[in-house]
């Protein structure tokens, strides 16, 4: 054997074993990981389309004045969602953008006044839910699909009493289990009607200074009196 031949001993044939190995293990990486970025463009891609039908199913309104109502409620402005209902008589609280609800947008940006506002005199739908596909490269199953709801997203922010809100409006929720939360949630609730108490009076006052044909109605009941 000439001397400059290299012998492969089997501390070279375990490295060489081990390169491989891992190179295989990155090569596998990469593919997952462009395998979930592509799958994420199509499911953007196919959730906007169906987004886009969505709104047009859920509420007659143009995108752009749904899109102002969901900027409202993100911005935590109840005085200019309520004036875009006053405006827009057909406008349906439970109207969605993107796959989320008026009620998800504002758990979402933590408007704790606004969610209160929306189930409290809005009435809207709590138990709206949608799919979330989470994308996690470095698990086995690097794509995970589940049904998200709007109490999911608020006990994920950590906004226990709107849980306990939501709850008590949710007709699913046993009446025993009701009282128990409207006791624990009592401080919570008087806030909500005195808010409300105070926006009707508000609105009244703004009435005497309209026209009769103007009048608003302000007929809604707010959650503490049903």
């Amino acid at each position: 054997m000439n001397a400059n031949e290299t012998k492969k001993t089997p501390i070279t044939r375990g490295k060489y074993q081990l390169d491989k190995i891992v190179c295989n293990l990155l090569k596998n990486c990469l593919l997952t990981f462009c395998f979930a970025l592509l799958l994420n463009n199509q499911l953007k891609k196919k959730a906007k389309r169906s987004s886009n039908t969505a709104d047009r199913a859920t509420s007659p309104l143009p995108s752009v004045h749904v899109e102002e109502f969901f900027k409202a409620t993100e911005d935590g402005s109840i005085e200019r969602l309520q004036r875009l209902f006053d405006e827009q008589k057909d406008a349906d609280p439970n109207m969605t953008h993107f796959m989320e609800s008026l009620l998800m947008a504002a758990i979402r940006r933590e408007r704790l006044e606004v969610a209160e506002y929306l189930i409290d005199q809005l009435t809207i739908n709590v138990k709206y839910a949608t799919n979330l596909h989470e994308f996690r490269v470095r698990k086995a199953n690097p794509i995970r699909q589940r049904t998200f709801s709007c109490r999911d997203l608020a006990y994920e922010k950590g906004m226990m009493e709107l849980v306990d809100l939501i709850d008590i409006t949710n007709d699913e929720v046993k009446p025993s289990i009701k009282r128990h939360l409207r006791k624990r949630l009592q401080a919570r609730l008087d806030s909500i009607r005195e808010t409300y108490l105070k926006r009707l009076a508000e609105q009244k006052n703004v009435q005497l200074m309209l026209p009769p044909t103007e009048e608003k109605d302000t007929s809604g009941l707010s959650i503490t009196d049903r």
